[in-house]
């Protein structure tokens, strides 16, 4: 069985052999084949026959080949954008409206106030100005004081060294009133005194009697009874009544 396998190997290699001797002879023509046909010469016509040309093409037509159109996406027109220029246009257009708008409304805000709000604050404020003055807020609140309230009062209690000094302080409120003298907690009443020369009031004298009355009866530290305060409240009245 060896041996008919060795016979076919044997076989094959000589069957391979002659295929090769065999195809030897026809690459040889080939390459002479090729071989003589570039030792030929490279001949050209050089020459144009232009009648020749003529008569061949003398019934060809030729047409204008067209020209290819491109066909392109079609382009939406978009609004450009908005420049920053324009944009802060726009931004100073709407801030501006906006303050008008809150001008406007202040404004009625405060009309509305000052035809409603503001007159029911001036009348509070009024109320308050009428409030009763406390006796010992009466110099300093002169002008709001109910004066001669308190000295009726001061009078039926016996109270006549404060009485006396209730009339002196009325009598300087309607000198007040009355444009002779101006008013001021820290003026003296020597300052009173010649505030009034100087306008030539004409009860300059029967003040004068007054303030000394007072200054001795108020700053005095001796009696004073119901019999003086009659003697004396006759001037004080004089003077409060031509000042009425």
């Amino acid at each position: 069985m060896m041996r008919s396998a060795l016979y076919h190997f044997v076989g094959f290699l000589m069957g391979l052999v002659l295929w090769s001797l065999a195809a030897l002879p026809s690459q040889a023509q080939d390459n002479d084949a090729t071989k003589a046909y570039q030792a030929q010469p490279l001949v050209t016509n050089n020459g144009f026959d232009n009648a020749t040309w003529q008569s061949k093409t003398k019934n060809l037509r030729y047409t204008v080949r067209a020209q290819s159109t491109v066909i392109r996406p079609q382009q939406v027109n978009n609004p450009p954008p908005p420049s920053g220029r324009r944009v802060n246009q726009i931004d100073g257009k709407a801030l501006a409206r906006t303050l008008l708008f809150l001008l406007g409304l202040i404004l009625v805000v405060f009309v509305l106030y000052r035809l409603i709000g503001g007159n029911a604050v001036l009348t509070n404020r009024g109320i308050e100005r009428r409030k009763p003055v406390r006796l010992e807020d009466i110099e300093t609140n002169l002008q709001e004081a109910d004066v001669e309230s308190f000295l009726d009062k001061a009078i039926r209690e016996g109270q006549h060294r404060l009485a006396i000094r209730l009339y002196y302080l009325a009598i300087i409120k309607q000198l007040a009133q009355k444009g002779y003298i101006q008013w001021k907690k820290e003026k003296t009443n020597g300052q009173y005194l010649r505030e009034l020369r100087q306008r030539q009031y004409p009860k300059t004298k029967d003040f004068r009697d007054a303030t000394r009355i007072f200054e001795r009866v108020w700053y005095s530290t001796l009696p004073f009874d119901g019999g003086q305060f009659k003697e004396v409240r006759l001037n004080f009245d004089n003077l409060l009544n031509t000042l009425k």
